[in-house]
């Protein structure tokens, strides 16, 4: 009875002089009386009632960091991301299939330095009765590679440049209504033209297996309005022209490809 007679808070003690003096004639008379100890539910609510505010700034605190520690987490157990930032690129061929290269085998008779290569391409869109889509190739890649029972070496590349398409001479030879696979769609033959990095010494006599393909912008390589580059065919070299298709065969093509070294 003293302890809620002089309790902190006013709620918890008896409301009225005539409360306290009915509790104090029960207490005397042996019957139950009013007051009685605090349990710590009530005392846990007095509390939390008196420091209801560093509460709330602390749990708002442990919110944050909490977020920030999962969040660190996840970056960390997250594998990079392979592909590059910005403009997304992919390697295209012959084919209208990504990931398609052509090989044209060349020799000489005797050992020649090549500084300058040229070569003849084109754009055309699966779709029907389309213009000549615009040029989509933002580089060429040029390589060179040896020779294993007829076939490119694709282990062993001898000479591998990269060349953006502001350094390619790029030019429009022609546009017509031509076929893309067997689609009518308009054609763009274009011609290209680079320096190599540094020369490339052909030994004489020495069977070498040379390539060219495009880096397209993913966008065009996807329906609707499918664009590919291919590089165009012609009898150069010795005419012998493979390709290497998705399932990882060689196919040979009917003719060799349109090219220049000097």
């Amino acid at each position: 009875m003293t302890a809620r007679a002089i309790a902190f808070e006013p709620s918890d003690r008896y409301p009225s002089v005539d409360a306290l003096a009915a509790d104090i004639r029960r207490c005397l008379d042996g019957k139950p009386v009013d007051a009685r100890s605090s349990t710590i539910v009530t005392r846990t609510g007095r509390f939390l009632r008196r420091r209801a505010r560093v509460i709330a700034i602390l749990v708002l605190v442990l919110g944050i960091v909490s977020a920030a520690a999962y969040a660190w987490t996840r970056n960390r157990q997250a594998p990079p991301d392979p592909r590059p930032r910005g403009r997304s690129e992919t390697s295209m061929s012959t084919a209208a299939a990504p990931l398609v290269l052509t090989f044209n085998a060349v020799s000489w008779p005797a050992d020649t330095t090549i500084r300058e290569i040229a070569w003849r391409g084109l754009y055309c869109a699966l779709v029907p009765n389309a213009p000549p889509p615009v040029p989509s190739a933002v580089a060429f890649v040029v390589s060179f590679h040896a020779d294993s029972d007829g076939q490119p070496d694709r282990d062993t590349v001898l000479l591998e440049t990269t060349h953006p398409i502001a350094r390619t001479g790029q030019k429009l030879d022609a546009a017509i209504a031509g076929r893309c696979g067997q689609m009518p769609s308009g054609v763009g033959f274009y011609s290209y033209r680079v320096t190599l990095d540094a020369p490339f010494l052909a030994r004489a006599g020495v069977t070498y297996w040379f390539s060219v393909h495009a880096r397209v912008r993913e966008s065009t390589i996807a329906p609707p309005g499918f664009v590919y580059w291919g590089w165009n065919g012609h009898a150069t070299g010795d005419g012998q022209s493979l390709q290497l298709v998705p399932d990882g065969s060689m196919r040979t093509l009917p003719s060799g490809r349109e090219f220049e070294m000097r």
